[in-house]
């Protein structure tokens, strides 16, 4: 089992969007791993976020066929 040292959960707000913010978080967060020894970066997002696919992808993050499971409790 995998405990992440970090945890984020991103989304913002229609009127905030493309302004460059989550673009700012995300570069800032992979900055912070990479200085805390990080060496893996593990994103899910709802498979009909399609905007938000490209974008990660802009970001340098690789797609893969790995399927997340969450609990909510």
């Amino acid at each position: 089992m995998y405990f992440p040292r970090y945890s984020l959960n991103q989304k913002h707000h229609p009127t905030y969007r493309r302004k460059g913010y989550g673009r700012a978080v995300i570069k800032k967060s992979i900055e912070h791993a990479k200085t805390h020894d990080c060496y893996r970066i593990m994103l899910l997002s709802n498979s009909k976020r399609v905007g938000a696919h490209k974008f990660y992808e802009q970001l340098g993050f690789n797609r893969n066929r790995k399927i997340g499971f969450t609990l909510r409790i």
